[in-house]
Parts: structure tokens; sequence; C-alpha cells
């Protein structure tokens, strides 16, 4: 009967090492190597493996070989016969594997019969004196960083947003009110903000520019007005709104969250939601609130180390067999599915603040919470996707032998210190890629790989068309095809928003039937005929121009830029499939929010004066039109600035959140209903047909459809100054003629 203890010096160690500095053009020693050589092995031979805790036999412990897959699990006796292959490559290591413990190994040398003795320690957890480590990056030469081993993780890690969750600018922006890209009081001023001391992100103080609404001057009513310092000049206990408890869950200390992001400095700030963290995520309960203070159950160690490290390390994981000591390798299956990621991408929210709670409609929300993130229910209702987890995409596979990068190495042979051999498949990128990132695989962004549009153009002749005149049809399908969840999910300030632009002889085509894009494609101003817009005669007769009360919201545009369009309600509704209650039944037509419009005509901006707008063509409105000022639909191009294109020929897919002062696109923090929803479910298509008026004289047209993926409302990125352009999901152009 024999008993191995593992010491190695190659680990991923949350508080360092034994061995300090190790030199990182060379693969660090194996002290369980030797001069010895395994004795001639059988192609494959049983080893009985006895597996105790605190010296009772312990049942359930699953047994496997490095490498390999379980074998099965220990029976009451705490016994299980493992059969060993040694012609794999590499050392032979059998293990044994039990959740909330730290896994444990011995190496096979021989064939003798003998059985293996492996006790198992349950993983004393969880302890706030613990201190997260930083991920590293090209500072990999000591064990004090997870880049000693895992440098490709790390510098993956480094570019993606996980990163920069508790750093975002535009994350703070809307926490404090604040435009960060408004670094100077002159460009502050010129925005509409306000140049003043308050707390700066990450610590300490300084000026910063206040624009807007936050959530702290939102929720702490008399503070930050024009006489008043800003909500944020005292951090000491500012609300935090949970905003924390899933963008900055690694603060040192007692697992509480709550804090307010502004309190969030140090390794918690610079790293966001980092290696060491997520990797102390010992167990997620879904039924608990979003977060670090909820559903996000950590593990970290709390058992004295008594040597370099404080505590004996742990590391959670998907694997089995990682045993290394320094990095105390425990197996959570809940990393190998959507588990972890539903931690913080599920958001069920209740009003923030006491007026808000108030606010929410308890017939329309009977538990009195709005769906804020409904990503991974919008993965369960998937029918293909739900047995396929988050990672597969959003971690794609890597054709390496390991995670451990000791393959980089030369003279490095697979086992513990070096990583067991992985087939493909089993290793994820850790870069999180996102909607905007792009593929390593084809190049592609990944929200391309969701979307699909395929549209279909027909020309009527006059005698077959229902006007009597020649038209032309566009019959447009966005079909997601690509994503396990709603096309586009996550922040409720996300959009896709397709264009349908129809031209003869370079003149925008009369739209006679179908939806035109609503507010959330964007607009400079909007108003109702009779509610603040009326209909001026600037000498060209009815129509020419708009008296304008809100006029002052188009200064500083250029009016060659702009142009009007007007759509008429009809008083219905659109029944659209949406997501949850907007496409499950629960709520009709009227309930989904989506009014039914009209296209009235569109009419190119000649001039702004302080009473309104001259057109170049007179519009033929009447009392309840909604009018929007806007840009030209035309030549929409990948990369440019976003463009305002409420009113055009199209539709947007969104869930549109309203805030307590009745505007919809609010930020979810101030949500108090969600006006409409009808963003397009995994595997599902939205169709729309335009119909559109060819002029006499005609005899080519010329037809494009872009899907557009916008990261946020034009209005809100222009009020806060963040980069904002056209992401082309999709697009598509033809010209057509008669038959």
């Amino acid at each position: 009967m024999r008993t191995t203890w593992i010491l190695l010096a190659c680990c991923l160690a949350s508080t360092g090492c034994p061995s300090g500095e190790v030199d990182g053009d060379d693969p660090p020693d194996n002290p369980d190597d030797d001069d010895t050589t395994d004795d001639e092995l059988p192609p494959s031979f049983p080893v009985t493996v006895r597996v105790t805790r605190d010296g009772a036999p312990l049942p359930d412990v699953s047994v496997l070989q490095g490498g390999g897959q379980i074998q099965g699990t220990t029976d009451a006796d705490g016994t299980f016969v493992a059969t060993i292959d040694s012609t794999v490559e590499g050392e032979l290591w059998v293990i044994a594997s039990l959740r909330d413990h730290r896994s444990q190994a011995e190496r096979i040398r021989e064939a003798d019969g003998e059985t293996v003795e492996l006790e198992l320690k349950t993983v004393e957890v969880d302890n706030p004196d613990y201190t997260y480590a930083t991920p590293g990056g090209e500072q990999h030469k000591t064990t004090e960083y997870c880049s000693h081993c895992h440098f490709r993780f790390a510098e993956q890690f480094a570019g993606s947003a996980h990163r920069g969750a508790a750093s975002n600018p535009e994350v703070h922006d809307l926490y404090a009110g604040t435009a960060s890209a408004f670094g100077g009081a002159e460009a502050c001023e010129a925005a509409g903000g306000r140049w003043a001391s308050g707390t700066l992100p990450g610590g300490g103080a300084g000026e910063r520019c206040y624009v807007a609404a936050g959530f702290l001057p939102d929720s702490l009513p008399g503070c930050g007005d024009a006489d008043q310092p800003p909500c944020d000049a005292d951090p000491a206990g500012l609300p935090g709104g949970r905003c924390a408890d899933c963008h900055a869950p690694a603060v040192n200390g007692p697992a509480g969250g709550g804090w307010s992001l502004l309190n969030v400095e140090g390794i918690a700030f610079d790293e966001g939601v980092h290696c060491d963290f997520c990797h102390k995520v010992r167990d997620v309960d879904m039924d608990a609130a979003p977060g670090v203070a909820g559903r996000l159950v950590l593990g970290r160690p709390q058992e004295p180390d008594g040597g370099a490290s404080e505590f004996v390390p742990v590391m959670y994981g998907p694997y089995f067999d990682v045993p290394n000591v320094y990095m105390g390798g425990s197996p959570a299956p809940h990393f190998r599915d959507a588990t972890i990621c539903g931690g913080c991408h599920q958001y069920e929210q209740e009003g923030l603040w006491e007026a808000a709670a108030a606010a929410i409609d308890a017939d329309r929300w009977p538990s009195g919470t709005l769906p804020i993130h409904s990503t991974i229910a919008e993965w369960n209702a998937s029918p293909s996707w739900s047995g396929v987890g988050c990672q597969y995409c959003h971690m794609p596979a890597m054709d390496v032998p390991n995670s451990a990068d000791l393959d980089l190495f030369e003279g490095t042979s697979p086992g513990v210190a070096g990583g067991f051999e992985r087939p493909y498949g089993e290793v994820r990128d850790h870069s999180f890629y996102g909607p905007l990132n792009v593929l390593p695989a084809d190049g592609m962004r990944l929200i391309e790989t969701a979307a699909a549009l395929t549209p279909e153009v027909a020309w009527i002749a006059a005698a077959d068309s229902a006007s009597g005149a020649a038209e032309l049809t566009v019959d447009s399908r966005v079909t997601n095809v690509g994503a396990g969840h709603a096309l586009p999910t996550g922040e409720p300030l996300r959009s896709v928003v397709l264009v349908v632009h129809a031209t003869c002889q370079d003149e925008p085509l009369t739209l006679l039937q179908g939806p035109t894009i609503t507010e959330v494609g964007g607009r400079f101003a909007d108003g109702v005929v009779g509610d603040g817009v009326e209909s001026g005669d600037r000498g060209a007769g009815p129509g020419s121009a708009l008296d304008w009360e809100d006029v002052d919201a188009l200064v500083g545009e250029a009016p060659e830029n702009l142009v009007v369009r007007v759509v008429r309600p009809t008083g219905g509704w659109v029944d659209y499939d949406g997501i949850g209650p907007f496409g499950d039944g629960t709520f009709d037509a009227a309930a989904k929010g989506l009014p039914e419009v009209t296209a009235v005509g569109e009419a190119a901006v000649v001039a702004i004066d302080g009473t309104g707008l001259e057109l170049a063509t007179p519009l033929d409105l009447l009392p309840g039109d909604r009018v929007y000022v806007v840009e030209p639909s035309g030549g929409l191009q990948d990369g440019a600035p976003a463009r305002a294109l409420a009113g055009a020929p199209g539709v947007d897919f969104a869930r549109v959140l309203v805030g307590l002062d009745g505007r919809r696109g609010a930020p979810h923090y101030g949500a108090v209903d969600v006006a409409r929803d009808n963003r397009i479910a995994s595997g599902a298509g939205a169709e729309q047909i335009h119909r559109f008026a060819l002029p006499e004289g005609c005899d080519e047209a010329s037809v494009s459809a872009s899907l557009l993926y916008r990261r946020a409302p034009l209005s809100l990125a222009r009020e806060r100054g963040w980069t904002n352009v056209e992401v082309m999901a999709a697009a598509w152009e033809t010209t057509v003629t008669p038959d």
C-alpha cells in the first residue's frame, strides 16, 4: 500500500508559491521526477483506488486517469478499480475528484497490483480575509500571477469586456450622471454639462463632467443640482444599486455586495471580473439575486498554508483532473454550461428606489419586477441551443493540447506539471467574445454569425398592382440563425435596426405600405402635430414649414444633412412574436406596445431658424401625426457614424424600457415598465413587406437592405459623447427592372 504527496513547482497560485521566482524561459522542474524509469507496462492494466476522508471510506468519488474521462465512482467502501492506459503520451496518473474537495492523485509507474490510497479533504470556505490576486500579463516569470502558467488565457482576458466591467467609462457615466468623454471644462460646458469636483472611478477626487441623469442623481433627490455639489462628492455611504455586485464583484472582504461603484479600487477596479474571482465561485444559486451578494456562491479558502501562501490554494473549474497542490483544483460543473454565466446575465429588477418601485404596475408585472436581462431564460427556451452552453460561441475552442501553456516549452511531457493532453474543444478561449468581437476562426464579428437577412424584390406592373400604378415590393426576413438567445440580448440599450432603402434615379421611392423605424432608430428631435409642432406657411403653401416649440434641440445641426419624416398612427397595434410575456400569450397586441403607423412622407430641411424648420417640399400633415427630424437612410456603411433613422422604411428590434418620467429607451437602473420587446427569439424570424410607388418613366430601381447593430440609443450616445458607429450585421443590395 502506498501514498504519494504531489509537490510541483509549476502552478497557478492565487497567493504565491514557495518556489518564488521561476525563470520564464524554461519549464519549472517537477520534484516528483527522478532518474528512475517506469517499468515496462502492459497497454492497459487495473489499479485499485481507495479514497478516504478523515480516515473513513468516501463513496461517490469520481475516479479517472489524468487526461481521460471519468471511469466511475467509488463504492460504499471508498474503492474503485480504474483502468490505466499506458499507451497515452506522458505521465500516468490516477486521480480522485469530488465537488467541494481538492482533487488528489498518484503517479503510476508500475503495474504491481497495490492499492492506491488517496485522502480527500473538504475545502473550508468562505474566507473574507482572502486577498484576490491579479491575473498578470507579461509578468509571467513569477508564480504570483495566473499568467505564469496560463499566459494565453491572461492575454485573452486582458482585452475582454469582463476585464473592463468595473472600469468601463460608460457604466460609470450611467451610474454617476457623467460624460467621461468630455475631459475638460470647455468641452463639458459646450455639451451642456457642469464641470465640478467629485469622486473619480477607481479612487480619489477630481473634476468630472456632469451632464444629466444617472443612478446616483436619480435615486438621491436634492443633490446634483446646479447650486449643489455632485451626488458623488462624498463617496461614503453611496448606494450601490447592485451595479457593483456584477460589474465589480472581486472586492476583498465579506461577500455581501451592495457597495458603490465609486468605492471600488485596486484589483477589483483594474481587473474587473477576473480569473481569481471566477475560479473562486464554488456554486451558483439561481434562486438568489444576481451577483456576488446572491447567486455567485464564493469558496475562498481559509485553511492556513504554513508556507509562502497564506491559505491553501483552491481553484474551482471544469476539470476533474487538476491535482496540482498549488492549484488546489476542485471540480465545479457550473463551468461547463450556462450556469456560471447565469450568475449575472439573468436579472429581474424591482424599482431601485422608493418612487421607482411605486411606479411599477402590479397588474402588468405581478412579480413586482421587470425583466431586464433575460439571456439565460431565452437560452433555456431555445429549441436547439438549450443543451449547448454559452461557452460554445463566447469561449470558442482552442486548438492547443491543454490550458497550462507549458507545451510552448521544449522537453515538457504531459502530466500534472505540464498539463494533461486534452481533446479538441476542451480548452476554451478566455476572450469572452461579445457581439462586436472578431472570431479567430472565420474573421467574422460574432453579431454577423447570429443574423441572416434574406430579402426578395419584385417589380409589379401597373395592371397587377393594388394602386393602379407600378410598384416595387421588398419582402425582408431577418432570422436569428446563430444565437442561442434573443437577437439582440443582454443590455436593453442595445437594438437591431433593419433599414430598407429604395430609389429610382437616386430619388427615394414613396412608401405605400409597410412598417417604419421607431424612435429606437434615432432622431434629433420628434414631436406630434398639434402638440408642440404645427404646419407652417412660409410662402410656399401649407406644410412647407414646421413651427416647432423644441427647435433648440437642433442647434448646431447642419440643415443640409437633415430630413423630416412623418408617420401617422392608425390606432391599431402590431401583434408581433416577442420575448417572454410579449410572445407567450400573456399580453395582447395593445399591451405589447408597438403602434401601427403609415408613412406620410419625408422632405429635406432647407433652413432652421428660431421658430422652426423650412422644408424643400410640403408635407400633408394632420393632428396626431408624429414628426421626426432625422438623416437620410441611403448609403449606410459599416464603421461610419451612426445615423438617426426614425421614420424610414424598416423595423427595429429592441426591449424598450420606460423611465419614471415616461421616457422610452431609459437605462435599466431607472426602469418602471417594459413598453415592448419584439426582439427575435433563437431560431425564429421576422418578416416585413414594404410596397413602394414607382414613378412614371422609371426603368430601373435600386434596393438595399441593411441590418444594423446598435450598442446604445443615438440620443444617449450623443449626450454622453460615446463613440457610436454603424455595425453592419448583414447587408444586401440589388437593382431591379421590369420583367
